[in-house]
């Protein structure tokens, strides 16, 4: 979370202090902030830092105060709730956003207005004593619910046109295309105190800052640094709440192509490599060395695809999405496939081997190819965020021994460059997200902006052996699944699936692990590739959830989650 310069200078850390740091310009204005995601970004982070969003777990909703403004509603309407108080007061602030060009038409309900005065009146309490503070933690609690229910519909596809133009969802998505990153926070609240982003999913589970909004989430302001992609090739409409779609092809429905690419892995392509450059010239040389993984070129790539696509297409009707796992590609074979991705509306997700042709140092990624309109497709590279240390038990497993010592440690050979998470939204009921081997296991630094999204699906691309329950990514899928409640797909090759030997094992072929939290799944499934076959056709249908924030509001049955309907080789 955001540090507090006074903290340093041995200072209590205030209200005041909090929201000067965030938005200096904000804080001392005696009127609200206009632009929803803003006041949410102040309140949840004053809640947030201090603690004070715990009251929501006991006395809620608020009784209504002499003051209050829920106050004025029951009187009006006894029969009035606090949720659809909170919602109406959410709407009209969205409504009396008109102007994304002049900022001073724009208005804000009284109610706002209010609750802001009760938070300046704060300035001078101590973020230690906020949750002391009933009067000041509801005009939070407040505050942040409205503004996430003004919110709702930024960073989605698939809105009906009038959505689509509302003023806030297109200031937003506006916003959400910043070259510095994406945030929905205005200027007045730079990127590197905190972000804001839409938000997918909200926990179930357990109570933190998260389980208080459906639309927005509070990002902390670290090293990593978000992007979101709206991807308008696959904008469908979701199912009625509590229906699903029922036959391959329909619009709500999402197949997946997965091609374990490569389906053999040899030896000599793990070859111990010598530091230069930048890399530690003073690493102990006798319990660490570096390796790197040479890609075999694969020639006719494009016509390789292309039959294995067509085949697909005579089971599937329609394939959305091509999945290859880490470096199943080199970058001149990528940029072939992504024309090729391009010129069908296909979205392309590959692990790309970055080799300089110099000798240096390369970079292991994730390349996304969105299809964006016209046939053109948005290029993303994500650097994986840690290196693969090899083992003495994955030296022998992966039978290496002749060419990586087994009593050393071995790091790949490959740049930490910027640290980055790319969002990408297909559907109005499906953004994702991609993470590189390691980046699933390793919580940090990306764990707490995936859990704060919620994305409806995360898919992990590996250099790994077989995707087992009983093995480690399937562990980390099902920590994801149970919050924030994302469906986890975890790819990996077919080679190196039969390199791993591990004593008493036979070679498997189980290339793919998918993980849901829906009722009716029973656990991590397994799912393997037929002899012969190359590739595996995966069929996601949509589940519309029902969820609830911690302080009583629910969503309407609008939390979309993907689960596996089908799994078949081609």
């Amino acid at each position: 979370m955001v540090t507090d310069p006074s903290v340093a200078r041995g200072a209590p850390a205030t209200v005041g202090a909090l929201l000067r740091y965030l938005a200096p310009s904000l804080a001392v204005c005696d009127q609200a902030p206009r632009w929803p995601p803003d006041a949410f970004a102040l309140a949840a982070a004053v809640l947030h830092r201090s603690g004070g969003y715990r009251m929501v777990a006991g006395d809620w909703p608020p009784e209504p105060g002499a003051d209050d403004p829920w106050s004025t509603a029951t009187e009006a309407n006894p029969e009035a709730t606090w949720q659809g108080w909170i919602e109406g007061a959410g709407g009209a602030w969205r409504q009396g956003w008109v102007s994304n060009e002049d900022p001073e038409q724009n208005r804000v309900p009284a109610c706002v207005e209010g609750w802001w005065g009760v938070i300046r009146a704060a300035a001078g309490t101590s973020l230690a004593a906020v949750a002391e503070d009933r009067a000041l933690c509801v005009a939070l609690v407040q505050l942040m619910a409205a503004a996430d229910m003004a919110s709702g519909n930024i960073g989605v596809v698939g809105l009906e046109a009038a959505d689509r133009a509302h003023k806030v969802v297109s200031r937003g998505n506006e916003l959400l295309r910043a070259e510095a990153g994406a945030t929905l926070c205005s200027g007045a609240i730079a990127p590197w105190a905190i972000r804001v982003l839409p938000k997918m999913h909200t926990p179930q589970r357990g109570i933190t800052i998260r389980s208080l909004s459906f639309h927005l989430a509070l990002c902390p302001a670290e090293e990593v640094v978000p992007y979101w992609l709206l991807m308008h090739r696959l904008e469908r409409p979701p199912v009625a709440s509590g229906e699903t779609a029922a036959a391959e092809g329909d619009d709500r429905m999402l197949n997946l192509l997965v091609i374990p690419w490569p389906d053999r892995i040899e030896r000599h392509q793990f070859e111990a490599v010598e530091p230069r450059g930048d890399l530690p010239a003073n690493m102990d040389r006798e319990r660490f060395g570096f390796f790197r993984f040479r890609e075999e070129d694969q020639t006719a790539i494009e016509d390789a695809v292309e039959t294995i696509y067509q085949t697909a297409l005579e089971q599937a009707k329609t394939i959305d999405a091509i999945v290859l796992p880490e470096l199943a590609v080199s970058d001149p074979e990528y940029e072939t496939l992504e024309g090729w991705a391009g010129e069908r509306g296909v979205l392309l997700i590959a692990g790309v081997s970055h080799q300089p042709g110099d000798g240096g140092i390369g970079q292991n990624v994730v390349a996304l190819g969105v299809p964006w309109l016209s046939g053109m497709m948005q290029s993303m590279r994500q650097p994986k965020h840690h290196r693969w240390q090899l083992d003495r038990s994955q030296i022998e497993s992966y039978g290496l021994g002749g060419h990586l010592r087994p009593d050393r440690r071995w790091w790949e050979l490959t740049r930490i460059g910027e640290r980055s998470l790319y969002f990408v939204a297909l559907r109005a009921w499906l953004t994702l997200c991609v993470l590189v081997c390691e980046d699933l296991a390793q919580q940090e630094p990306v764990a707490r902006m995936v859990r704060a999204v919620g994305p409806n699906l995360v898919i992990a691309v590996l250099m790994d052996g077989p995707q087992l329950a009983s093995r480690w990514p399937a562990r980390y899928a099902t920590v994801l699944a149970d919050d924030p409640g994302s469906s986890v797909l975890t790819v990996t090759s077919l080679g190196m699936c039969e390199r791993s030997l591990p004593p008493g094992t036979q070679p498997s072929r189980t290339v793919a692990l998918w993980k849901d939290n829906s009722p009716r799944s029973w656990g991590p499934r397994e799912i393997a590739l037929d002899p012969g076959a190359r590739g595996l056709v995966l069929n996601l249908l949509i589940e519309l959830d029902e969820e609830h924030t911690a302080d009583g509001r629910s969503d309407g049955a609008q939390a979309g989650r993907p689960v596996l309907v089908g799994a078949y080789s081609v």
